[in-house]
């Protein structure tokens, strides 16, 4: 009958999705960001080395929303990298008090998204950007995307990954930014 009302979607909670199950918990972790060319991030902005720094990650799942909170522990800069900023003239922008090659620093990134969802693909912004989380994978990945407008900025994935042996499950995630111009950042 050409009368009848649709059906209303019927969302789903995250927790009957496998992957979101496993995004409840925490995770410490070493990290590192590379350069297209393999090498180490540097950033005048942030001088504070991109390679081997420290990471707590949180993630908690209620209802159709997923909240997740980072804080990344970053080591001194090299002597050696401060003296090279300092003979380009250009500022070095230690954030708080501290002195580049001397002090390290702490970032924090929140990470809210929700949605009705029938597939467990959800969305959110982390301050002016859109974010969105699909299930990928057999039950066992979750690929994470961040873009300005259209553009895709950044793109994560993250495996998880069951011991068949222990039973432990472990959580490996893999990341890469992109620049405005599409190129690797």
């Amino acid at each position: 009958d050409d009368n009848e009302e649709p059906s209303p979607i019927e969302c789903k909670d995250l927790d009957t999705f496998p992957q979101w199950k496993e995004e409840v918990g925490y995770w410490i972790g070493e990290y590192t960001l590379l350069t297209g060319d393999g090498t180490y991030n540097t950033d005048q902005a942030w001088p504070y080395p991109y390679n081997h720094y420290a990471g707590f990650i949180t993630g908690n799942v209620e209802g159709q929303a997923y909240r997740q909170r980072n804080v990344f522990l970053y080591p001194p800069q090299t002597q050696e990298q401060c003296d090279e900023y300092a003979a380009t003239g250009a500022p070095i922008d230690v954030v708080g008090d501290g002195t580049c090659g001397v002090n390290g620093n702490s970032l924090v990134f929140a990470a809210d998204q929700s949605d009705c969802t029938t597939n467990g693909t959800i969305t959110g912004t982390v301050g002016p950007v859109a974010t969105t989380t699909d299930l990928v994978g057999a039950d066992n990945a979750l690929l994470y995307q961040v873009f300005f407008g259209p553009t895709l900025f950044q793109s994560q994935l993250t495996t998880l990954h069951t011991n068949a042996i222990t039973g432990g499950t472990q959580r490996t995630r893999t990341a890469q930014s992109f620049s405005f111009t599409g190129d690797f950042a």
